[in-house]
Parts: structure tokens; C-alpha cells; sequence
């Protein structure tokens, strides 16, 4: 089980196949370390790097299940290789909290949050850990970048994190740190932040990497849909796309440039419905055939949430998450084993975008 990231208030609890999720970061493997159209090389088949980890090194929610697999298929099993910000766990009670009080600071009603009062005692908790990070994470990727200068590397962060850093050690006249063929791995959209026209070049510049790799996806689909040359991102041959009217949510035609709301359909997918729709307003021109190749549906590079665009909360199907459901769920994830309460099922949703 896995928790989603909780972006607007709302945790999702989502079964995953094992089997599924080690198959999932073999492909990670190949899309990340070998170059579409070209034959691999050994080093690209069977990389062996070390692992920048700017997270807690383990936990429920989606991307924290993924880090044993990636000491596996990326460290060659090596655990000095893998290299976290924080060593423990993050409690999903945390974590619900965080995503709690992120929307209501977002609708400026911090203030009036209601919640379980045994959660909101641990409110002081959270605020003291988010006041270290900035501080936590500025010295972790300070020494990484030293000892781990010109080595080969996996790092995975969101755009503005890579920004954060890539500015903060351009300005310390730092720069080229790791090896060309590096791996790294960004997107999970703008999560609220503007950042400048260069950033990519920014990052680029201070990574010294060859390529940067930018997937899109969610908690609900298999694997992420991987960013070509050209700048969009290709759906997985196995997953089913389609572009929704954003006010009636019906299928718009399978032809020409079409602007809407994002839906999928994942084959790939057996521990629940392989049908999710998504907050994100995208466009897909259904009759391009893409530079680079690549014969699966294109998506256009620049993605944005409905919430985002429009205001509101226009993120997720209305019916989903009831504060009863939401409470049940944390009573049942707190409660031991011997005091398990009635768990409620829970009603379908859009996604998490990740």
C-alpha cells in the first residue's frame, strides 16, 4: 500500500503490485541510462552509480517505496551508494497533516483547520521540520557535491528543488559537478513556484550532465510517461490516453490538437482499476508524428494543473474524500493491529500528478 503525495488536502491510499513496482524501476533503468534509437553500451545496460536521495530513505507515500528498489537496480545493491537527506522514515500522520495544512494555508484558512486533535498536537512537530530543511538540505547537497565530485550519479528532485540548488552552487562559483552520462530525473510540475525562463540551463549548468531527463505521471499509472528530445512526453505503449472536456469529463475526438483535461487508461496496472483521471489540463496532437521517433501519442511539454489556471480546487472528482473517509483512514493506519477500526472504502479519484 501507498499513500499519494496529498497536494490539495487529500491523501489516496493505493494498493501496488510488488512484482509490478520492480518491473516499473527496470524500466526506469533503461529510460534513464540508454538512448532511444541508439544500441546500448554495457554501462547503459548495467549502470552502477550512486544514488542522491534529497528524501526521507523510506515511507508510505508513492516515490519513499521507491528507494530500495533503486539501491537495487541502481547501487548494484551497495548500500554506501545510496545517499539520503534524512537516514528514517516519514510518518504518514505527518505527512497528512502536511498535505492538510498546505491547502488550507493555499485558501488562507490555516486558521480555522479542522482536525483530529491528536494529529494537530503533532502540528509543532512538522512546522519545526519543515524550519530545518532549507538549512538541512543546503549542507547535504554541499557535501555531495564535494565528495562526489565528477562521479557518476542518479539524483532525482522536482524542478524547483534542482533550481534551488543549481543557483545556490552556481553562485558559490561551483559548476560541471558529476560526470556527463549522470542520470537525472526531474518534473512533478511547478507545485506552485515561478521560476525563470533558464532554469533547465541553470541546472545544466551547474549539474554538468549531458542530458536531463523529465518524466510525467502519477500514483495511479505504472511508470512515468518519459520526455523526448523534442520536449514531450510520450504515454507508454500500454497506457490508454485520452483528453476529456474539462466541464463534462466526456472523451474529445482522437484527431487534430486537442486541449483538455487528462485521463488514462493503464493495462499494465492489476492491484486496482487501471482508470484514473487526472487535475492537469494537457494538449495532444493526434495526428503528430514526433522528431524523434518515438510512435506512442505525444503529450506537449507544458502541463498545468486546472487548480492552478482556473483557482479554485477544480483538482479532483467531487465525490472523493469526505472528511469521515479521510478520518477513518488515519484512525485505521494509527490504530495497532489488535484495535483495527472499520475501514470505509474509498470512492474513486483524480490523481495525484507526481
Amino acid at each position: 500500500m501507498i499513500t499519494s503525495s496529498g497536494t490539495t488536502g487529500t491523501l489516496s491510499i493505493i494498493p501496488k503490485d510488488k512484482a509490478g513496482a520492480i518491473y516499473t524501476m527496470k524500466l526506469w533503468r533503461l529510460f534513464l541510462f540508454q538512448t532511444f534509437g541508439r544500441e546500448p553500451t554495457a554501462d547503459e545496460i548495467d549502470p552502477i552509480v550512486d544514488v542522491i536521495w534529497p528524501n526521507h530513505a523510506s515511507g508510505k507515500l508513492g516515490h519513499l517505496r521507491m528507494a530500495a528498489m533503486l539501491k537495487r537496480e541502481f547501487t548494484g545493491g551497495d548500500e554506501t551508494r545510496f545517499h539520503a537527506l534524512y537516514s528514517d522514515a516519514i510518518s504518514t500522520d505527518l505527512m497528512f497533516l502536511a498535505s492538510k495544512m498546505r491547502a488550507a494555508a493555499s485558501r488562507g484558512e490555516l486558521e480555522r483547520l479542522a482536525i483530529d486533535p491528536e494529529l494537530l498536537a503533532r502540528k509543532d512537530e512538522f512546522v519545526a521540520m519543515q524550519a530545518r530543511r532549507p538549512q538541512e538540505m543546503a549542507e547535504f547537497f554541499s557535501r555531495l557535491t564535494r565528495e562526489l565530485a565528477g562521479k557518476r550519479v542518479f539524483m532525482i528532485g522536482a524542478y524547483n528543488l534542482m533550481y534551488e540548488i543549481a543557483a545556490a552552487g552556481l553562485e558559490r562559483g561551483v559548476r560541471h559537478v558529476f560526470a556527463p552520462d549522470s542520470a537525472i530525473l526531474t518534473g512533478g510540475g511547478m507545485k506552485g513556484f515561478v521560476l525563470p525562463p533558464n532554469y533547465m540551463d541553470v541546472i545544466r549548468e551547474f549539474l554538468g550532465v549531458d542530458r536531463i531527463q523529465e518524466g510525467y505521471g502519477m500514483s495511479e499509472i505504472s511508470t512515468l510517461n518519459w520526455a523526448c528530445d523534442e520536449g514531450r512526453y510520450h504515454v507508454q505503449p500500454w497506457v490508454i490516453p485520452f483528453v476529456l472536456d474539462p466541464e463534462t469529463s466526456k472523451p474529445l475526438p482522437r484527431r487534430g490538437i486537442q486541449t483538455g483535461r487528462a485521463a488514462f487508461y493503464d493495462l499494465f496496472v492489476g492491484a486496482h482499476w487501471g482508470g484514473v483521471i487526472s487535475g492537469d489540463e494537457i494538449t495532444v496532437d493526434w495526428d503528430m508524428s514526433c522528431a524523434c521517433g518515438r510512435m506512442s501519442v505525444p503529450i506537449e511539454h507544458d502541463i498545468v494543473r486546472f487548480s492552478e489556471k482556473h483557482g479554485g480546487e477544480d483538482d479532483r472528482i467531487s465525490c472523493s474524500a469526505t472528511e469521515q473517509v479521510n478520518d477513518e483512514a488515519v484512525s485505521f493506519l494509527s490504530a495497532s493491529k489488535h484495535e483495527r477500526v472499520p475501514s470505509t472504502a474509498l470512492p474513486a479519484r483524480r490523481a495525484d500528478r507526481g
